[in-house]
């Protein structure tokens, strides 16, 4: 039905960038489409993911929740896609590598024909997680995780942080490995409602 477009190439235009506006609501529906497709795929090998891919796919899911979040703010009258462009640029070779590094391991347990796909089924997973909002976050509270997104260092560990205060859990296709996985303070309304005082006083 989409040909060999990646969820990426459907959402966003040619430069990489979210495309908003008329074409934007028609990617909206799109991505609530592809949220409800159910990619064949043969089951990985079971074995279990280490704390280095944990945290990849955890800011992998807070991209992804960045993204719809801002399709969902446009339909409702809220414009987000100024932030979350900004955002990508500010830490594109590191969204870029997370999902790289996914993607490998996808590939090198399922195939390199099949890794792909399994790796697309994720993404459909995460996004299908936020299809209907995330609860306690409106739109300005995610205009305000967005902004501080964007003003953070482009470092892996900065972004796992944000990542994992917005509740990222993704859902994985094999289990995680024996090993914890640093907690951090979780962002709040009022919390992100000062983050938002705090950039507009700037």
């Amino acid at each position: 039905m989409f040909g060999q477009k990646t969820i990426q190439e459907l959402i966003f235009g040619p430069e990489g960038k979210l495309v908003i506006g008329i074409r934007g609501r028609a990617r909206l529906a799109l991505f609530g489409a592809l949220a409800s497709i159910c990619i064949s795929v043969p089951a990985q090998a079971q074995r279990c993911w280490n704390q280095g891919l944990v945290e990849a796919a955890q800011i992998k899911e807070f991209d992804i929740m960045l993204l719809v979040a801002t399709l969902r703010c446009q339909a409702q009258g809220t414009d987000l896609s100024a932030g979350y462009n900004a955002f990508v640029v500010a830490h594109r070779p590191l969204l870029k590598a997370v999902g790289a590094e996914m993607l490998q391991e996808f590939s090198r347990t399922s195939g390199a024909k099949v890794g792909p796909k399994a790796y697309d089924r994720l993404n459909v997973v995460m996004a299908n997680k936020f299809g209907n909002g995330f609860a306690g976050f409106g739109c300005p509270e995610y205009q305000a995780m967005i902004a501080e997104a964007r003003a953070a260092p482009s470092k892996r560990g900065e972004l796992l942080t944000l990542a994992q205060r917005a509740g990222a859990d993704p859902q994985l296709p094999v289990p995680r490995c024996a090993q914890t996985v640093a907690a951090a303070t979780p962002i709040t309304r009022k919390s992100a409602a000062g983050l938002s005082t705090a950039s507009n006083g700037k």
